[in-house]
């Protein structure tokens, strides 16, 4: 983006978003990279990164452990300079480990979890995307 737009190169200018992995990832990025994002959106997202049975960090005890972003969360130097719109179902949907974040976050870090219903799928979280978009206007410059 940088080499090929006209784009602000400054955190609060960049946000990141996902589902599923994604959101994971999304999470994570956010937490590891304040320097350069300043606000992620997580839709049914997960803490623990060996979710994904196939994932190097499935595979890794370490990895395991420190791609986790409540560890990275809980174990930063200082508490980043990001704020997280975590979506989430209940019983492993991504609530409990949004509210896990919630609990852990320090300022200036912030943690919006928001309860969905429904299964794991595009129908649950397409209508959470107006709303989550309207938050990250609050965190993120145009």
């Amino acid at each position: 983006m940088l080499d090929n737009f006209r784009v602000d190169p400054a955190a609060d200018h960049w946000g990141v978003a996902g589902y599923s992995a994604g959101a994971h990832c999304a999470t994570r990025l956010a937490i590891a990279h304040p320097d350069r994002f300043r606000a992620a959106i997580a839709m049914s997202g997960y803490n623990d990164p060996k979710g994904e049975s196939d994932s190097l960090t499935a595979k890794d005890p370490h990895l395991d452990e420190v791609d986790n972003p409540l560890y990275m969360l809980t174990h930063a130097q200082t508490p980043p300079n990001v704020a997280l719109y975590l979506t989430g179902g209940r019983n492993g949907e991504g609530l409990d480990d949004a509210q896990a974040l919630r609990k852990a976050a320090k300022a200036p870090t912030t943690v919006n979890p928001v309860e969905t219903t429904g299964p794991h799928a595009t129908a649950t979280w397409k209508p959470t995307v107006p709303a989550a978009f309207a938050w990250l206007s609050q965190y993120v410059k145009p």
